[in-house]
C-alpha cells in the first residue's frame, strides 16, 4: 500500500555543501569574469576617455581636453534626437518582434505535427543564411524598379507607381 505523507510534513531538500565549495566556485569563475570585464569594460572606458578630447582625425589642427562639451553639443543637435528615436524604435521592434514571433515558433517546433518541421526550418533559416545574403535579398524585395513588394502593391491597386522604399526617409525606416 502506497501512503502519501501529510502536506505539512515535506522532507527537507537542503543540499549540503562542503566547507570550501563556495570559495572554489569563486576562484573557478574569476578568470572568466576578469576576461569578460576586460573585453567589455576596457573598450567602454577608453572610448569614454577619448570622447573627452577633440577628434584628431577630423580636426588635426585642434588638440586638447574639452570635457563634456562635445556631449552637450551632441544633445543640442536635432540629428541626435532623430537617431535616438530610430534606435529606440528598432530596439523595441526587434526585441518585441523577436519575442512575439519566437515564442510561438519555439512552441510549434515541439508540437508532434507537420507544423513542427516547418517551424524548425523557419527557426534555423536565419541562422544558416549569412547576413550579407539576407541584406541582398531584402534590397531586392524593396527595389524601386523590380522589387517584389512594389509589384504586389501595384497589382493589388494600393499604389499607382512603385515606391522608393530605401531612398525615402519615412519609408526606409519602415522597410
Amino acid at each position: 500500500v502506497h501512503m502519501t505523507p501529510p502536506l505539512n510534513s515535506s522532507p527537507s531538500r537542503r543540499v549540503r555543501r562542503e566547507p570550501g565549495e563556495g570559495l572554489l566556485a569563486f576562484f573557478l569563475l574569476l578568470p572568466a569574469a576578469a576576461l569578460l570585464l576586460g573585453v567589455l569594460l576596457f573598450p567602454m572606458l577608453t572610448t569614454f576617455r577619448d570622447s573627452l578630447y577633440l577628434n584628431k582625425l577630423t580636426e588635426p589642427w585642434l588638440t586638447g581636453f574639452v570635457g563634456l562639451k562635445q556631449y552637450a553639443q551632441m544633445l543640442g543637435d536635432a540629428r541626435f534626437g532623430a537617431a535616438l528615436r530610430n534606435t529606440l524604435f528598432f530596439g523595441v521592434l526587434t526585441v518585441g518582434g523577436s519575442f512575439l514571433v519566437g515564442v510561438p515558433m519555439a512552441l510549434a517546433a515541439h508540437l508532434p505535427s507537420r507544423a513542427r518541421d516547418v517551424a524548425r526550418v523557419a527557426l534555423l533559416l536565419p541562422w544558416a543564411m549569412p547576413p550579407v545574403i539576407t541584406g541582398l535579398i531584402f534590397a531586392w524585395l524593396f527595389n524601386a524598379q523590380y522589387g517584389v513588394f512594389n509589384d504586389l502593391l501595384v497589382r493589388a491597386g494600393f499604389i499607382q507607381e512603385p515606391l522608393r522604399w530605401l531612398s525615402t526617409p519615412g519609408l526606409s525606416v519602415l522597410a
